[in-house]
């Protein structure tokens, strides 16, 4: 099993493109007020230049310079609800859990999730479903009895990688006889750390990266 270094809160990386991208507005919105000063101070008093073209390109800035300024608001509010939850996973880490394997993570590398099967089967199949619902794949897993890891490379049948996010998994067991074995998802376990993957953060537990909705602490089972 991987380590996991858990990841405080405030480590994890922020993302600034709408702070960089209103740095170059104002830049340019320098630029543009200072060659204006220039051509209205050399501008001939007797043919004036028309304003009109002034007057749009300043109205054009300030749109924008309104629009990024709204998304670095809302860049703001992201970042402090994931803060908040890393706050309130970071509690967690090295306590008891409970997590539900029926919600499966999956970035770039695939993802992963734990079944529980109550005895041997002779054929499993897993099914995978976006956050619409819609089957996006139905493949064999592992069919031992006690707990299986089924990892999953995010590819479909034909090749193609699926967008990352949280997809759901059900799983149906039949024994020799074709008769149905129960399967069970939510398991306890320790939560080994925080990992920050790109834009999001992710909870670790038998290895396995999970979203935050995917887990409870051990002792609100019931």
């Amino acid at each position: 099993m991987p380590t996991v270094a858990s990841t405080p809160a405030a480590s994890l990386p922020v993302v600034n493109d709408t702070r960089r991208a209103r740095d170059r507005l104002t830049a340019d919105f320098a630029t543009f007020l200072e060659l204006l000063t220039t051509q209205l101070r050399n501008q001939d008093p007797l043919s004036p230049m028309d304003t009109e073209r002034f007057t749009s390109q300043l109205v054009q800035f300030s749109i924008v310079e309104q629009a990024l300024r709204t998304n670095e608001r809302l860049e703001r509010l992201v970042n402090l609800v994931r803060t908040g939850t890393a706050a309130s996973a970071l509690a967690l880490v090295g306590r008891p859990i409970l997590v539900d394997g029926s919600r499966m993570r999956v970035d770039e590398q695939g993802g992963a999730t734990i079944y529980t099967l109550d005895r041997p089967a002779a054929s499993v199949t897993v099914r995978i479903f976006d956050d619409s619902g819609r089957l996006v794949l139905a493949t064999a897993g592992p069919a031992g009895a006690g707990a299986n890891r089924f990892v999953w490379d995010g590819r479909l049948l034909d090749g193609t990688r699926v967008e990352p996010g949280t997809y759901g998994v059900a799983v149906s067991a039949l024994d020799a006889g074709g008769r149905p074995i129960d399967v069970r998802f939510e398991r306890t376990t320790t939560l080994e750390g925080l990992e920050a993957r790109g834009k999001d953060l992710v909870l670790v537990a038998d290895g396995i990266a999970l979203p935050p909705e995917a887990i409870r602490p051990a002792s609100s089972a019931g």
